[in-house]
């Protein structure tokens, strides 16, 4: 079923990411009722502020606890990972994002209308997988990590240096004496603070996925649409008054011509407003790699062993399945040549129907990308790059 917006525009693609992007304040849309937006206003600035706040409270503490090396180790860990949510979060607020989620819902009934609807609702489908294996993945990952840390808040020895509160996952300081008097109010912070976190790493995990999905849906459109010329050249033919075969191949040609440079602009502005977002999560999520790597190394227990294999493991999946379907919009976009060469009878068309097949084929030899800057190209062969030992190889470098 469609999801009814403020302004009557409807969207099926990104109904699992509405309910999330609600959840963190980034829902653009906004709501029907005056009131309840300026409400959920408040709530994202709330959001926004709670967030920044407390991951620079975790900074203070971990500079704090200094002379406590495990304490300092871990809180390292979560302001890394924090300050990463942070940026990508607070730069998915910019116009060209907005553009790309805007474009999605403003198309949605013209494309779910066309004869290869069933493209479009296919890839849906797919992206509402996609968007639940993160969710699923994410939270079992989260509950692991704050279970076993809250767990060995029981069983952990306490110092004068390395003072542990039991049943709390952050062993932030505060400058109130709130563990002793307030002690809810501590916990209940802890708690609201694992959930703002887990909610903002989801939205910025699955947003690009998302966007991807979307063009690859979009790319398998057109290579239907080049497919079929002829039988559409057919269908316009049958409702021109008498028009020539090779008109209505020229306007079948005419409409994947569109397409194609439709897609090439909405990809441009996914590129434009991801790159700087990708770029800075390839590093963080190096850091944090090296970082959970190090706490790996030093657990002593094979509960705190497991909670950190449960996020070195979470983060590898989700980069691994971006770099997939990056991949699988670069090699489905080059492979729009080799349709129009082998799967049409284009040597049989219109001079000008001819050109705009050769124009087709041109600028599909430059496939759609996602770029990051020094990295290059998001594929399986940059995946691939960085995860091989070559110290020779600049990427290596940057990952490890």
């Amino acid at each position: 079923n469609f999801v009814e917006d403020s302004d009557n525009r409807q969207t099926i693609f990104l109904h699992a990411q509405k309910y999330i992007m609600i959840l963190v304040g980034k829902w653009y849309i906004g709501f029907p009722n005056r009131t309840v937006n300026r409400i959920y206003k408040t709530y994202s600035l709330f959001v926004e502020a709670y967030f920044v706040l407390m991951t620079q409270q975790i900074l203070i503490s971990a500079i704090y606890y200094r002379k406590c090396p495990e304490r300092t180790m871990e809180l390292i860990c979560y302001y890394i990972q924090y300050s990463n949510s942070n940026i990508c979060s607070l730069m998915s607020k910019r116009k060209t994002i907005k553009a790309v989620f805007n474009h999605i819902i403003d198309h949605e009934r013209q494309y779910i209308s066309q004869p290869r609807g069933d493209i479009y609702l296919k890839y849906t489908k797919l992206n509402l997988k996609v968007v639940k294996f993160f969710v699923v993945l994410t939270v079992i990952a989260a509950v692991i990590w704050y279970i076993i840390a809250v767990k060995n808040t029981f069983s952990a020895k306490i110092d004068a240096l390395c003072i542990v509160k039991k049943a709390l996952n952050y062993q932030i300081w505060y400058p109130y004496n709130l563990y002793n008097n307030y002690f809810w109010i501590t916990l209940l912070a802890d708690v609201l603070i694992y959930i703002c976190v887990v909610s903002v790493h989801i939205y910025n995990k699955i947003t690009p996925v998302s966007f991807l999905i979307y063009i690859l849906g979009q790319v398998k459109i057109l290579q239907e649409m080049i497919r079929c010329i002829e039988k559409d050249a057919n269908d316009i033919q049958s409702r021109m008054d008498n028009g020539s075969h090779d008109k209505a191949v020229f306007v079948a040609i005419n409409k994947c011509a569109t397409k194609h440079q439709e897609v090439i602009r909405l990809m441009t502005l996914i590129d434009i407003g991801c790159k700087e977002i990708v770029l800075i999560s390839f590093f963080t999520n190096s850091l944090e790699l090296a970082a959970y790597a190090i706490k790996l190394l030093t657990e002593e227990e094979v509960f705190g062993a497991l909670r950190t294999i449960a996020v070195i493991c979470t983060t590898i999946a989700q980069l691994f399945i971006f770099f997939w379907f990056a991949n699988e919009v670069k090699v489905e976009s080059a492979a729009i040549s080799d349709i129009i060469y082998y799967e049409t009878d284009w040597l049989n068309y219109g001079n000008l129907a001819r050109r705009h097949l050769s124009l087709m084929m041109m600028r599909s030899q430059r496939p759609l990308t996602i770029s990051a800057a020094a990295i290059g190209d998001m594929s399986l062969d940059t995946f691939n790059r960085v995860s091989q030992y070559d110290p020779s190889n600049p990427c290596f470098v940057i990952f490890w």
